[in-house]
């Protein structure tokens, strides 16, 4: 058994070391080059934004898994509240959800509990995640790090 974490997310643990992180924003960008060339660069992160940006999810998505398989964090901004849309991405390998017009500390911990799988909160389990490669994971050891990874 390996003692490197099941999942790392690259941005999460520069912040957590008190550093400083740098997202790329991808509002046009449409093939999983970016993640390349976003690494080559020096960004952390690629900031996907669903809520002003014209990407189709499914695009989204592809770009996200090749950005995680670079080192590279895929965050992902959903339009207002649309938890549903969080968990599209969450599912399909995003690291991250920026969710807009969280006003109160109500719409803070309902974006939370919809983000994170329980006990932190109540999202529902899907199975076959793309951050672990489609990998056989044992459900509640994928579920724990991807809560750990989840910003």
């Amino acid at each position: 058994m390996s003692d490197s974490p099941l999942l790392v997310n690259p941005l999460a643990e520069r912040m957590r070391r008190g550093g400083l992180g740098l997202n790329l924003m991808i509002r046009h960008a449409r093939t999983v080059d970016i993640a390349l060339a976003a690494k080559t660069c020096g960004f952390d992160g690629l900031f996907f934004d669903l809520q002003h940006g014209v990407i189709p999810e499914h695009e989204v998505s592809q770009m996200a898994v090749a950005a995680a398989n670079m080192g590279v964090t895929p965050l992902v901004r959903v339009p207002e509240k649309d938890y549903a849309a969080a968990l599209r991405m969450l599912d399909k390998g995003a690291l991250g959800i920026i969710m807009p017009e969280v006003t109160t500390a109500e719409d803070a911990r309902n974006s939370v509990a919809a983000c994170k799988y329980p006990p932190v909160g109540n999202r529902g389990a899907f199975g076959g995640w793309a951050h672990f490669a489609y990998r056989s994971v044992p459900a509640a050891e994928a579920r724990k790090a991807i809560n750990d990874a989840t910003l």
